[in-house]
């Protein structure tokens, strides 16, 4: 498909309509959603032109739309600064974003976000008191307002020039990485979701994956890795020093591993990953 095609495709009916309801989901509660949405797909649409200029790549509309996550992403970064939770927030779903956006964006006092959470609808089955009290306070001790941890992709550098994206920070990986968040949101859905209970997300799982036998059992560096990705915390190459020196690609390739092995569980349980990701992402 001729690269213009595909930038033209940026402004069909269907994916203008999923953009704004993205941008609406996102960040509409602190900036204006149209003019987010169309600054971020102008954006895309430079990033893309750069991309497929004599290529024959040939995105996917889910390449296009996470694409466009990262566009997003971009332009509330240049307004606000640090726009999006760290993975481990992230895994609280609604909630965790909630809690980001009035502290973190909004920059709301503790006391008044206790009493809006408890008074907000959305949220009324999903917390208690004392669970807001308690990520409050994580979000003080890791420093979750401050900025941004490890290395963040952008599909623009600081003066606005457009990058190609780093082929371990491609669309498709970020579209793997939702999936995994999606995946220990909907855990978290089943029990009390609590930092305990988060961190205790991979013992979990691996007694889930023993019961299904051997073969799908996860090994201490699958395990490891794993429950550091959960925190937050680490960085792959930190992961490897710990793990006897292994590479960044050796602790990539054994993260991958682990993740097939949940793709089978869930399998087996008649669930897909992609049935976990929003509607509205699709």
């Amino acid at each position: 498909m001729p690269s213009s095609n595909r930038i033209d495709a940026l402004y069909s009916p269907r994916l203008s309509a999923i953009f704004t309801r993205l941008a609406q989901q996102r960040f509409g509660t602190l900036t204006d959603a149209h003019q987010l949405m169309e600054d971020a797909r102008q954006q895309l649409a430079l990033g893309l032109e750069r991309r497929l200029r004599d290529s024959d790549f040939e995105p996917t509309d889910s390449y296009l739309i996470v694409a466009f996550k990262h566009a997003l992403t971009d332009v509330m970064r240049a307004r606000f600064g640090r726009p999006e939770p760290r993975a481990w927030l992230k895994a609280f779903g609604p909630l965790g974003r909630w809690l980001f956006e009035r502290y973190c964006l909004e920059g709301r006092a503790q006391p008044e976000i206790i009493q809006a959470a408890l008074e907000e609808p959305s949220l009324a089955q999903l917390t208690t008191e004392d669970q807001i009290r308690q990520l409050l306070w994580e979000m003080d001790r890791v420093q979750e307002c401050e900025g941004p941890r490890g290395q963040e992709y952008s599909l623009h550098d600081e003066d606005g020039q457009v990058l190609e994206i780093p082929v371990d920070a491609s669309p498709e990986r970020q579209l793997m990485e939702e999936q995994r968040l999606a995946l220990q949101a909907r855990i978290f859905q089943h029990g009390q979701a609590s930092l305990q209970a988060a961190r205790g997300l991979i013992s979990h799982i691996d007694s889930l994956l023993g019961q299904a036998g051997e073969r799908l059992r996860l090994d201490d560096d699958q395990r490891f890795i794993l429950q550091a990705n959960l925190d937050g915390e680490l960085t792959e190459e930190r992961m490897g020093e710990l793990l006897n020196g292994l590479s960044v690609r050796q602790v990539r390739y054994r993260r991958q591993q682990a993740l097939e092995k949940l793709r089978e569980l869930l399998d087996k349980a008649g669930i897909r990953l992609d049935d976990l990701l929003p509607e509205d992402d699709l």
